[in-house]
């Protein structure tokens, strides 16, 4: 408790309820020191059904639709999800939260969810496509996602790969 009155930031990643049995309740902590911001990082947030759920990386991508998008589903080469849906948002509005301190004085409680936020990452393409004709567009089938042979990886006899990406016109003309 002694670090929290010269802290700017607490930090947690406890499933929603743990830090109330600890006695550190956002709403007590912010009675305390009122300048604090809290942000708790939690897999599924801190409402909902799934809230109480533990979870990795690979569920997070799951549960968010972004397997689904893909051909095969597999692994990507690092924890999106963690970083994209939970760590580079919390940091965000950790960053939003300290500004906004600087012109009230007071401290607040940010809550972050890894599914929502990498959900969330879909929603200009995918979800948007999925509005307008009720299906997604799946991995290879979409302006962005390869469904153009003007935006592609394409693979070379050596295994390497060529990637491709002339949307524009004056790009794909061959004049």
């Amino acid at each position: 408790m002694q670090l929290l009155a010269n802290s700017d930031v607490l930090l947690e990643s406890f499933r929603p309820g743990v830090m109330d049995k600890l006695g550190l309740s956002p709403n007590s902590l912010l009675q305390k020191f009122p300048h604090l911001i809290i942000c708790s990082l939690t897999g599924f947030g801190h409402t909902g059904p799934q809230s109480r759920r533990v979870g990795h990386d690979i569920g997070f991508l799951a549960r968010a639709g972004v397997l689904d998008l893909m051909d095969k589903p597999s692994l990507l080469p690092l924890p999106f999800a963690d970083i994209a849906g939970g760590s580079l948002p919390a940091a965000m509005q950790i960053c939003a939260a300290l500004y906004q301190r600087t012109r009230t004085g007071r401290g607040c409680f940010i809550d972050v969810s890894i599914v929502d936020n990498t959900a969330a990452l879909l929603l200009p393409l995918t979800y948007a496509g999925y509005s307008a004709t009720g299906q997604y567009d799946r991995l290879g089938s979409g302006l962005l996602t390869g469904g153009l042979p003007n935006y592609r990886v394409y693979e070379a006899k050596d295994n390497t790969y060529l990637a491709v990406g002339t949307l524009e016109p004056k790009f794909w003309s061959t004049s």
